[in-house]
């Protein structure tokens, strides 16, 4: 797991749990502002500013969303003279890793690869999964900006949709019975992520898609008869989704696409 904190930088340090619920690993580093992307709760709310957006360590965290607000969170706390920030998930690997990373590549117009490995020479266990690795390197495409109007932008924006889509219907929330036709129609719209040669929604599909996050309380059920024609994946189950297959092969190896 590594040791509870490790110094990445001036000022910015990295670590897991067991260093967030220390107080004396995070008074004998001068912490002063904590970042904590992990369901840990922030247990010294009364003595350091925290921000916390708490993700599981899985492929449908779409961490890229929040890439700017934990720049703006790092950076404004390092304009001030003996402030010290402590980014942690649970074990100090992935998540946080994957903050500190994008934090890097921003501040230093650092690629993916050079940040990590930066990284790396200070805390050997970090290691972001693959899925964050795809975010990351969307990241450098949007010249670290999440508003645009390039392909890279555009590609952006139908990934938040799709994650808002799934957020609306997720299977973790509500029992299968009850959500399975609506997973049915948003697989069956977003089929042009493996198929499309340049890897964009069409606009018919995207209104669709919108249609369905707008509408998840709005007689559903009528729009999906609507929206769907036909079953793309008849052999896709509500089980894989759950098993995040969808997500690790289908939508973050889209990103790949708009190069």
């Amino acid at each position: 797991m590594g040791n509870a904190i490790d110094k990445i930088d001036e000022g910015l340090y990295l670590g897991n749990k067991v260093g967030s619920s220390h107080k004396e690993f995070l008074e004998e580093n001068g912490i002063t502002h904590i970042l904590n992307v992990c369901y840990e709760p922030c247990k010294f709310e009364k003595d350091y500013t925290y921000l916390h957006i708490p993700y599981y360590d899985s492929p449908h965290a779409f961490m890229l969303e929040n890439f700017q607000k934990f720049y703006a969170f790092i950076s404004e706390a390092l304009s001030e003279k003996n402030n010290n920030v402590f980014v942690h998930c649970a074990a100090g690997v992935s998540r946080s890793g994957t903050v500190v990373v994008s934090y890097l590549m921003k501040s230093r117009n650092w690629g993916f690869e050079t940040a990590f490995n930066y990284v790396k020479t200070k805390r050997s266990v970090v290691q972001p999964k693959v899925f964050f690795q795809r975010q990351l390197n969307l990241w450098k495409d949007l010249n670290y900006e999440l508003e645009g109007t390039t392909s890279h932008h555009k590609v952006y924006d139908q990934l938040k949709l799709i994650n808002n889509v799934f957020k609306c219907f997720g299977p973790i929330e509500k029992p299968i019975s009850e959500t399975s036709q609506r997973f049915e129609a948003a697989l069956q719209m977003i089929d042009h992520l493996a198929n499309q040669e340049n890897g964009l929604i069409d606009e018919q599909t995207e209104v669709k898609l919108r249609l369905l996050v707008e509408q998840e309380n709005k007689d559903l059920d009528k729009l999906i008869e609507k929206s769907t024609k036909e079953r793309i994946w008849p052999d896709f189950t509500i089980n894989d989704f759950k098993q995040d297959n969808f997500y690790l092969n289908f939508v973050f190896p889209f990103i790949q696409f708009a190069k």
